[in-house]
């Protein structure tokens, strides 16, 4: 990567005409006098100049991308300044169209054409984050398609938002400024808490389903209440509404989970995941359990997470948490947990009186924990809670629920809204 001065860099390049428009800069396609060669290059606006913060993005834009050597991440092949003082990169010049405006066009992608885009894109974050880097806002419009080969090659876009791992000293950004896309924060970015390399694995996570089911998993809320459906709502299923197995809603159930502990631990991690249970190979490789599995869900209405207080978002934390230690007490172990609901299971005998005792006993514990979750403190009567119970058949994978019968909530759950609705199965032949 190459510097000039002011006047050199100015004069070596021909601005074209304008090819998108970020945050804080525009992209042109310029043409190199040298050589004759169309380049893009991205320049601070005049109305940023005086930004200092703008400035610095840009300028740690391209000292991460000249890091970044990758095939799927955009090459920066100069950096320099305007003679009006505004920082600008020169970059490779893509043909082609972002994530974004493809499924505009012609609506979801089929599963094997979101697996040839995404596995570039996760191997360019791996490669990212082994080099310290966090990506922090992987949206549609941030994926091109590269058209220049036979099949479209997937490249990851903007760090302007990147963020550094090791840095010390103050950041670029205010310490409870929200940085990212609303449609794919994960809820450490809306909680401005510290970011790991899992946080763009949730990134991952609505980036995948968007590919799949042609739109994002939280689309057309207001900005605040997508922001509450992040921290709270469970990630819908892309199964409902793409001809995607269901072991694939695991994956990116798993892939947004609201606590990053809960993720995969890198994007190779997640992409292998993928890959898998879209060739519906996932499930396969595990034995089924025989088990009594326990659902619980909160539910609030909408406008009123737009405009929840510390009050009541404290009570909904508690509904879950109540069940779960309830539950974990009594040999239950969660295996879905998710915005406003979780997942448990207990595992049964096969047969005889062992197995009526342990229904019964598990059926006792559940009314347990749902007495426990409606004398909780400081209940709000807005907040509505659902128990429901089930018996079926398990596959769980890295202590995660990826299929069998009780993995159909839909089949299952009900929104009663007192005592704990048991499915007919539960009892066995009594």
């Amino acid at each position: 990567m190459s510097t000039r001065t002011p006047s050199e860099a100015e004069r070596a390049y021909e601005i074209l005409d304008p090819l998108g428009r970020g945050g804080f800069g525009t992209v042109y396609r310029a043409r190199r006098w040298s050589d004759g060669a169309d380049v893009a290059i991205k320049i601070l606006r005049e109305e940023h100049l005086g930004s200092n913060e703008s400035v610095a993005r840009l300028e740690r834009e391209a000292a991460v991308l000249a890091s970044l050597a990758h095939p799927a991440i955009v090459r920066v092949h100069e950096v320099g300044r305007m003679t009006d003082g505004r920082p600008f990169l020169v970059m490779e010049l893509l043909v082609g169209r972002d994530l974004g405006a493809r499924v505009a066009e012609r609506g979801r992608l089929t599963p094997s054409e979101a697996l040839d885009i995404l596995e570039p894109i996760c191997a360019a974050l791996e490669a990212a984050h082994a080099r310290g880097v966090l990506h922090r806002d992987l949206k549609p419009a941030n994926v091109f398609l590269d058209d220049r080969s036979v099949k479209p090659r997937g490249v990851l876009l903007d760090f302007g938002l990147a963020k550094l791992l090791d840095e010390t000293g103050p950041g670029l950004t205010a310490s409870r400024e929200l940085v990212g896309t609303p449609s794919a924060m994960a809820p450490e970015q809306i909680r401005a808490e510290p970011l790991d390399p899992r946080t763009d694995v949730y990134g991952l996570g609505a980036l995948a389903f968007f590919a799949i089911a042609g739109r994002m998993p939280f689309e057309d809320k207001p900005s605040l209440a997508v922001r509450e459906l992040h921290l709270y709502a469970r990630v819908p299923d892309a199964s409902r509404v793409a001809p995607v197995p269901r072991e694939v809603d695991a994956v990116i159930s798993r892939a947004m989970a609201k606590r990053a502990a809960d993720r995969f631990e890198g994007a190779n991690a997640f992409f292998a995941a993928l890959r898998s249970a879209l060739g519906g190979r996932s499930a396969a490789r595990n034995s089924a359990l025989h088990v009594v599995a326990v659902h619980v869900a909160w539910s609030v209405p909408t406008e009123e997470l737009a405009t929840a207080s510390d009050a009541l978002l404290d009570d909904l934390d508690a509904v879950l948490t109540i069940a779960e230690r309830i539950l974990a007490d009594a040999g239950a172990r969660t295996v879905d947990r998710a915005g406003n609901a979780l997942v448990a299971i207990v595992e049964l005998p096969v047969g005889g009186n062992d197995e009526r005792d342990a229904r019964r006993t598990v059926i006792e514990m559940v009314k347990a924990a749902r007495e426990a979750i409606d004398a909780r403190p400081a209940s709000d009567a807005r907040v509505r809670v659902f128990v429901s119970m089930t018996a079926g058949d398990a596959i769980v994978e890295d202590g995660r629920l990826v299929g069998g019968s009780v993995a159909d909530y839909a089949a299952w759950t009900a929104e009663q809204p007192e005592g704990v609705a048991i499915a007919a199965g539960v009892l066995g032949d009594e």
